[in-house]
């Protein structure tokens, strides 16, 4: 069985600390803001009823029927389990209890990264170190989380490949690096992110690549709005699936399409209050989601 040895202080659970402080992340504006025409001047919904005036419901929102569920959370920039309402000093952790780790074939594993600081952090890399049962060294692999300005409290997704064989590991020692930025909020990671649909398994669209970017599955699409004041240059999506116990399973790209409007400054730049539509990608065979699994989403740059 693998023993995965969580290395350092970056991993483990925190018992609180008079280093903490408090951190929030920017949140999803309220449905009276993003969608005005919809609501009246006390922020009750217009119902539209064809010719006859809108039918008023107060409040707009019922608790029992919130779009978000216990346990899931929409920010701007991000949506999937609530960030950490405190941070500390530990830097960039990894979180364990998110790790899933290849059964059969090559070894790989996926998992989250949380910043547990008070600072953005620009860049984070994951390092992982292999051996067999003795302590023998197998080799190592350090891959880029794929979203760039996590901010404190906030997890971020990473996948881990090797081409070491999975009957091979087994010891794994986790640790994790980090570029800082500066502040504790950036311009570049204000977008909302609404998924219009993620289609079943069996309706999923094959979108054809070349020798670079093989065939991919289009699972779903969604659109991306900048209520920032800044634009944000090369805007990109990244997802990970998430099994019902909050496992990472495995990453889905999200291709950004370009805008075609005339006057923007550039196809990847997403203007204040603009919008742009993303597909969502997934590259190899993969099996079905499983009934409870969740698709974690963030919204970065290239």
């Amino acid at each position: 069985m693998l023993a995965a040895l969580l290395a350092c202080a970056d991993i483990g659970a925190a018992f609180g600390s008079p280093f903490e402080t408090l951190v929030s992340l920017p949140a999803v504006p309220p449905p009276h803001v993003r969608f005005p025409d919809g609501f009246d001047e006390q922020g009750c919904a217009l119902i539209a009823r064809g010719t006859s005036p809108p039918r008023t419901v107060c409040p707009a929102v019922r608790k029992e029927q919130s779009s978000t569920a216990a346990g899931w959370a929409r920010y701007l920039g991000y949506e999937g389990p609530p960030a950490a309402a405190e941070a500390g000093t530990r830097g960039v952790v990894i979180l364990p209890d998110s790790i899933t780790v290849a059964s059969r074939g090559w070894w790989r594993a996926a998992g989250l990264v949380r910043n547990d600081t008070d600072a953005i952090a620009r860049e984070v890399r994951v390092t992982v170190e292999l051996a067999t049962s003795g302590g023998r060294p197998l080799g190592s692999a350090t891959v880029l989380v794929p979203v760039r300005n996590v901010r404190p409290g906030e997890p971020a997704p990473f996948e881990v490949r090797t081409l070491l064989p999975v009957q091979s590991v087994r010891h794994v020692t986790w640790s994790a690096s980090v570029a800082r930025g500066g502040g504790t909020t950036t311009p570049s990671r204000m977008a909302e992110i609404e998924v219009g649909r993620i289609a079943p398994a069996s309706s999923r669209d094959p979108v054809r690549g070349d020798a670079a970017e093989p065939e991919a599955m289009r699972i779903g699409w969604g659109i991306l709005r900048n209520w920032g004041p800044l634009p944000i240059s090369g805007v990109s999506v990244v997802g990970m699936w998430l099994d019902e116990r909050g496992h990472a399973i495995r990453l889905v790209e999200g291709r950004v399409l370009a805008s075609r409007r005339a006057g923007t400054r550039s196809a990847t730049d997403l203007l204040p209050g603009g919008t742009r539509s993303f597909e969502l990608l997934e590259r190899e065979p993969s099996p079905a989601h499983g009934a409870g699994w969740r698709l974690a989403l963030w919204q970065s740059t290239s």
